[in-house]
């Protein structure tokens, strides 16, 4: 599904003062975790989302989170 730039917000909860962490409330995975995060010291982003894919240029604003049921039924055990 495309998300919108827009919404995509700093999510507090998954920051700490080395990574902030950004997120959309629209995320359809069940356990919710940051879409990516911005490292502004000497740490690292910890476990950021696979399904976050970032194809920007510097005109266009696409971004989309490939997360979908067919997703979650081919991670079952």
């Amino acid at each position: 599904m495309q998300l919108d730039p827009k919404k995509i917000k700093e999510d507090e909860s998954r920051s700490n003062p080395m990574v902030v962490a950004f997120a959309t409330p629209e995320c359809p995975m069940p356990e919710k975790r940051a879409c990516f995060g911005i490292v502004v010291g000497p740490g690292t982003m910890i476990d950021p989302c696979q399904h976050f894919k970032d194809h920007c240029t510097d005109a266009v604003a696409d971004i989309e989170c490939t997360y979908t049921e067919d997703t979650a039924a081919a991670q079952l055990p």
